[in-house]
């Protein structure tokens, strides 16, 4: 079904009941669809947006961009979420490969409006924040989500990649729908929880897990428009009664390094931490178990999958290093390059099948037809499943190193490093070797006030690690490249090399 009915659905049966919370603004489901339906009617009548056209969103978080997204979704119109983070010339390109006719915008990002009305030729109106918010108040709330059929797209998410431009994932209303309405069963979420919502609206995490799973269960979104100062967001998850942070590995491994003191314990409400888009380590979650003392659930997922595909049973055994067991009504395989199953133990690529898998990759048929092969989406990460049936990612498919003809894992040597007491992050790559093919190189950054010498780090690694597995190569940086969601760019770090 359209997605926006879950907002219909929820507002007539709670009505009053607090909807969203962003600084001070609180509104309830009833008055959340109400502006949905206003923006609804402004798109419609004034802008002239019909069913099928496609529709970016570049703001800041914002309640204006819930309003926005659901009433887009009223009419039948494709979200396309831009990372605000990225640059004019990569702006450009997703607004063109999107065929994008509508921008909704802000004052925040004027600087690039002249060059995509000059640049853009399918582009036909930038709208901005500040008009949306003074004309579409005087629509009425008259506007009833239309009936599409759940194949229609809703959303064009662009993937990063490790390589090459990026591709337009298009998920359906079906694909968002089903995987949220899993999600909110698998996590036992009620209307009286509170869900963080910190990380930028436009990622496909955000998107599902943060803005339609609370939707699905009448829950409240707690916002903030950025994750900066931290103590702003400790500041919220106290005073707004906050029961579930989503975040990002990140985040986890800043809190992990802290204890809550004792006298904040009784007043909070925080009953568990939801972790996705970038592995957990090892070392993180046994540090935040110790010293949090919440349960925190590591996920996987990709935008591919709209996005959730794995999760921690909240109800059983979490295993650590783990991410869990397939989400109801999704099937996984463990696979070798022939896509014959694997047995319980061996390594293979984890390829995942369900109604959560998206329709394809905008205009390009033939990425479509190399990624889902029967209706099974080959993810490109390596994994193996133990007896349990629980699913542990070895590392990505494209990552993998071949050293004297066998096959490393960084991963697994990442992990080794991060147990040092003075390394805060690392991210290992292969590059050419002539004597080996290829070698390893581990860059590392250390905590305040540590020292660290190559010498040393190599010892530790020859210690804990077959020979051939320890990094032939140290370098120390101040930071690692990140996106904008917290993940490591390896590919700025194979660049540099």
């Amino acid at each position: 079904m359209n997605i926006a009915a879950f907002l219909e659905q929820t507002a007539k049966k709670y009505p009053r009941h607090k909807a969203i919370i962003f600084d001070d603004t609180v509104l309830s489901y009833k008055s959340f669809n109400e502006q949905v339906n206003k923006y609804a009617g402004f798109f419609l009548d004034s802008i002239k947006i019909r069913t099928g056209d496609h529709v970016g969103i570049l703001l800041d978080n914002c309640p204006e961009y819930l309003f926005s997204v659901y009433a887009l979704w009223k009419i039948g119109a494709v979200v396309v979420p831009i990372n605000r983070f990225l640059t004019q010339h990569e702006i450009e390109y997703i607004v063109n490969d999107s065929d994008m006719r509508f921008l909704i915008s802000e004052e925040t990002y004027s600087a690039h409006f002249k060059h995509l009305e000059q640049s853009c030729e399918k582009l036909d109106d930038i709208i901005t924040l500040k008009s949306m918010q003074e004309n579409a108040e005087s629509f009425p709330c008259l506007f009833d989500s239309l009936d599409f059929p759940p194949q229609q797209p809703a959303v064009i998410i662009y993937t990063s990649g490790t390589t090459g431009k990026p591709k337009g994932a298009v998920l359906t209303h079906r694909n968002i729908s089903s995987n949220a309405s899993t999600c909110v069963n698998m996590i036992h979420i009620i209307k009286s929880d509170r869900l963080l919502l910190i990380l930028p609206m436009f990622h496909s995490f955000t998107f599902t897990v943060c803005m339609v799973m609370p939707v699905v269960r009448g829950a409240t979104i707690v916002a903030l428009r950025s994750v900066k100062p931290f103590a702003r967001v400790l500041k919220c998850i106290l005073l707004q009664r906050v029961t579930i942070f989503i975040g990002i590995p990140k985040l986890y491994d800043i809190l992990s390094e802290k204890k809550i003191p004792f006298f904040i314990k009784p007043f909070l409400r925080l009953r568990l931490f939801i972790s996705g888009s970038a592995p957990l380590s090892v070392t993180s979650l046994e540090r935040f178990k110790k010293n949090i003392g919440i349960i925190l659930l590591e996920g996987y997922g990709l935008s591919e999958a709209s996005p959730v595909v794995s999760l921690n049973p909240i109800d059983k055994e979490q295993k650590f290093g783990s991410i869990g067991l397939p989400i109801h009504d999704v099937e996984v395989k463990i696979v070798d390059d022939a896509l014959n199953e694997l047995p319980a133990g061996e390594v293979g690529e984890l390829i995942v099948k369900g109604d959560n898998v998206m329709a394809g990759y905008y205009k390009k048929p033939e990425d479509t037809a190399a990624t889902i092969k029967d209706g099974w989406l080959l993810t490109g990460d390596m994994a193996t499943k133990d007896a349990d049936g629980y699913i542990y990612i070895v590392d990505r498919k494209k990552d993998m190193v071949l050293i004297q003809g066998m096959n490393v894992y960084p991963r697994e040597i990442e992990e080794v490093i991060l147990t040092h007491k003075a390394v805060a992050e690392t991210a290992v790559i292969g590059a050419k070797d002539k004597r080996q093919g290829e070698m390893l190189i581990a860059y590392i950054t250390l905590k305040d006030g540590c020292v660290l010498t190559q010498q040393e780090i190599l010892k530790y690694c020859k210690e804990r690690l077959a020979i051939y597995k320890c990094p032939r190569k140290i370098v120390f940086l101040k930071e690692l490249p990140r996106s904008s969601v917290g993940k490591i760019l390896k590919r700025e770090l194979r660049a540099s090399v």
